[in-house]
């Protein structure tokens, strides 16, 4: 189990660091790479691909589909056929094996490979079928250790609307052998926190995520257009990772830091978040915010805040405030009002007032 084990994490680890795959061409058509589509439900082609025939991009997908179609489980049976060269494979779930063949080691030399452990190497996809909540899958399973002939294997699973976290099951697409089918590198940004319009007060975090295709090199931080800090990257985003199946390293596309706040001046402010790839290129992502702040940006212990003769009053105009009125602070007086942000789950002081005749 160790060793299993120990090699499906080396699998995992093979298909991250891949390029992007190539179509094959066979049985007279384009076939794209099912490792190019994995994590996607059933549903979720079938929004852009009713009835087979595609319209749009998946999302987080390198590829534009449109004029592609979700191939059906008789057309998979066909393409497995012209590498078997045997027309007793239908499409039905069905079963051709061979020990040591050569169909097989042909067919993984084409395509990519979707999983791989002690007991198989395979190249899985989901097909368009649906029947009676059943769905078609494609796959052929070569150099099987554990039951050890190779096989070409038709079967159905759930047409589950959940989201297929396995990197096994990728999908089948099928184009015109003359289409060329759009590949669009992946290079997102997005800068969360400060976020754009609101107002910070205090310690808080400037933080975000970055994903790109050939890697993340790092993420500078600007305020007010002026290089402050390269912030921490890596770190874990599976909201991230779920909305782009690739490139894999999604998972590990957060960049956060703690910050500040009240060192800036009150008053408006820009942050601005560039990602550098490995390649070279950049992507910026930019918040203007409002600084909140109290006569000093940093309240010692004994300085307070003094609730004694404090008053507390939940805001008539939104449900999710409170004002704070008469707080003492370092012999000044201030009222206050709280905000609940749920990005940070918490309450954040949004507006600071130092009351008249407080020094």
């Amino acid at each position: 189990m160790l060793r299993s084990h120990s090699l499906w994490i080396t699998g995992l680890l093979l298909l991250s660091s891949q390029a992007l795959s190539q179509p094959v061409v066979a049985d007279d058509r384009q076939w794209l790479q099912p490792r190019e589509f994995t994590n996607y439900s059933w549903n979720d082609v079938n929004e852009i691909c009713p009835s087979g025939p595609c319209d749009g991009t998946l999302p987080g997908s390198r590829y534009d589909l449109t004029g592609c179609t979700w191939a059906s489980s008789g057309e998979v049976a066909g393409l497995m056929q012209a590498y078997i060269r045997q027309p007793s494979f239908g499409p039905a779930p069905d079963r051709y094996t061979e020990l040591d063949s050569a169909w097989a080691r042909a067919f993984q030399d084409d395509f990519d490979i979707t999983w791989l452990d002690a007991g198989d190497t395979c190249v899985q996809g989901m097909t368009r079928d649906a029947h009676n909540g059943k769905v078609g899958y494609g796959a052929l399973l070569c150099e099987n250790q554990l039951i050890n002939p190779d096989r070409a294997v038709l079967y159905e699973g759930s047409a589950d609307s959940a989201r297929q976290r396995s990197h096994s099951v990728g999908q089948w697409f099928v184009c015109p052998v003359d289409l060329d089918v759009p590949q669009n590198a992946v290079f997102e940004l997005s800068l969360e926190e400060p976020v754009d319009g609101a107002v910070h007060s205090g310690i808080g975090n400037i933080r975000g995520w970055a994903i790109a295709e050939d890697g993340i090199e790092r993420v500078v931080i600007l305020i007010d257009d002026v290089k402050t800090m390269e912030i921490p990257f890596g770190g874990e985003r599976q909201d991230v990772a779920d909305a782009f199946p690739y490139p894999l390293q999604a998972l590990r596309s957060g960049f956060s830091m703690a910050f500040g706040y009240s060192n800036l001046s009150p008053g408006p402010h820009t942050i601005t978040a560039i990602a550098m790839s490995k390649s070279g290129e950049t992507r910026t992502s930019s918040s203007t915010f409002t600084v909140a702040s109290f006569h000093t940006p940093y309240i010692e212990p004994f300085e307070g805040p003094d609730l004694d003769a404090a008053r507390v009053e939940v805001s008539v105009n939104a449900n999710d405030e409170i004002e704070l009125f008469d707080v003492a602070i370092d012999g000044r007086r201030y009222d206050m009002t709280l905000k609940w942000r749920a990005y940070s789950q918490r309450f954040e002081i949004i507006d600071i007032r130092q009351l008249s005749g407080s020094p």
